[in-house]
């Protein structure tokens, strides 16, 4: 069985829900125990919960609004029941009525789940140099 295409499907699954600012299906998509390492936020969060409200703690002081993000040039690796996607991501936002324009690298590791479905379990993201 090829087990890279359901992790494709995981994954992009992800990156469409943040690329279209779907909130619950972005967050279903993570175990609750995940944790996330951004680099423009000086800690990093150590669940989804966290990760949760720190998002909506930035849409009610900053209307942060996700309005794109475009990946390109991914690349999967599978080690047994974990997976890592890495790809390039182009991400359009709204932070303090502004428009910004992020290029950035991102890794999403993600690990199966008895029912053979994928969660992702931790998410890296870097500027793109």
């Amino acid at each position: 069985m090829n087990t890279h295409r359901p992790v494709a499907m995981a994954a992009e699954n992800i990156i469409e829900a943040f690329a279209n600012h779907q909130k619950k299906r972005y967050f279903d998509a993570f175990a609750d125990h995940a944790s996330f390492v951004f680099y423009n936020l000086a800690y990093p969060l150590t669940s989804k919960k966290d990760y949760h409200n720190t998002w909506s703690i930035w849409e009610m002081e900053h209307g942060f609004h996700v309005m794109a993000c475009q990946s390109t040039n991914p690349q999967i690796f599978v080690c047994g029941s974990t997976a890592i996607y890495i790809h390039e991501v182009a991400t359009t936002l709204q932070w303090d009525g502004q428009i910004i324009h992020n290029e950035e690298r991102e890794s999403i590791i993600l690990d199966r789940q008895p029912d053979g479905s994928w969660l992702c379990i931790h998410e890296h993201l870097s500027p793109k140099i």
